[in-house]
C-alpha cells in the first residue's frame, strides 16, 4: 500500500486526513441510515395498501401469489 511521504513528516497533514476519513465514513452511515428508513417507510406503506385492496375488492383466494407473481415483472 503507497503511503505518501506526508504522512511520515507532517503531523497537521495526517490530522487532516484522519478527519476527512473519519468525515466520510460517518456520510457513508448517514446516507445508509436514510436509505433504510425510505425503504422501511416505503414496505409498511405497501403492507397497508395490499391489505386495504386486499379487503376492498373480491380478487379470489390466489391473490397474494398472484400479487407475489406480478411484483417480479
Amino acid at each position: 500500500m503507497y503511503m505518501s511521504p506526508l504522512l511520515n513528516i507532517d503531523k497537521t497533514y495526517k490530522e487532516w486526513l484522519t478527519g476527512i476519513s473519519e468525515k466520510f465514513r460517518r456520510s457513508q452511515i448517514k446516507a445508509a441510515t436514510s436509505v433504510n428508513s425510505e425503504m422501511l417507510k416505503f414496505y409498511w406503506d405497501l403492507g397497508r395498501e395490499i391489505t386495504e385492496k386486499k379487503s376492498q375488492y373480491q380478487w379470489g383466494n390466489k391473490f397474494f401469489e398472484n400479487l407475489s407473481q406480478d411484483l417480479k415483472i
